[in-house]
């Protein structure tokens, strides 16, 4: 190969050399433009990404506020709002009225609850949900309301929280997971079946 290029005249060695350049130089912008678009996709959905948990954490609100919280009663509504108290619905988003069956070891609770944008579970007795356990986080886990579906997700908790269905299992994180009827929580050796009731 060496020695037939040799034989070249310069002419043709000259634009040999230059359509190897551009093809280089080619292959160099491919590539650059290449990761330049990936970067560009990081970015967009970063920021996507971000919005979402702005809106999510707007939902969620300030996880240290008591001030639509009500102390659990079991077997009885764990409370009843008029529209007025919670104020105005964002999304405009009908409540979801749930059954929460809580077992744990030594016990089964049902409670009865409606849930207008947000629900709170944890060890804190601030909570909708109280759960008596050490290894609970004081805010453990939410559901949300959003647009009328029932989504839960992890409060950063330290021992995790799994969405169980029939022949599944899921470890929540920070993004919401759709909870569809039947489907329990488990907490902490504890489990929290959610069902949803007709009006």
């Amino acid at each position: 190969m060496i020695q037939l290029i040799e034989k070249l005249p310069v002419s043709d060695k000259v634009l040999l050399a230059a359509s190897i350049v551009v093809i280089a130089l080619m292959a160099a912008f491919i590539v650059v433009g290449k990761r330049r678009k990936k970067q560009k996709q990081k970015i967009e959905t970063a920021f996507i990404k971000q919005k979402r948990d702005e809106h999510l954490m707007k939902l969620l609100g300030n996880g240290d506020r008591d001030d639509d919280v009500v102390e659990c009663q079991p077997y009885e509504v764990l409370y009843e709002k008029t529209e007025s108290s919670w104020g105005d619905d964002e999304d405009g988003a009908d409540s979801l009225r749930i059954q929460l069956i809580v077992k744990s070891p030594l016990s089964t609770k049902k409670f009865i609850s409606e849930v207008k944008e947000r629900f709170f579970i944890g060890r804190k007795k601030s909570n909708n949900l109280v759960l008596d356990n050490k290894n609970v986080s004081a805010r453990h886990c939410a559901l949300l309301n959003l647009g009328g579906r029932l989504y839960a997700y992890d409060l950063n908790s330290t021992n995790g929280t799994v969405l169980s269905r029939k022949q599944s299992r899921e470890e929540l994180g920070r993004n919401p997971v759709r909870v569809m009827h039947g489907d329990r929580l488990l907490i902490a050796g504890m489990s929290v079946t959610i069902n949803f009731v007709d009006d």
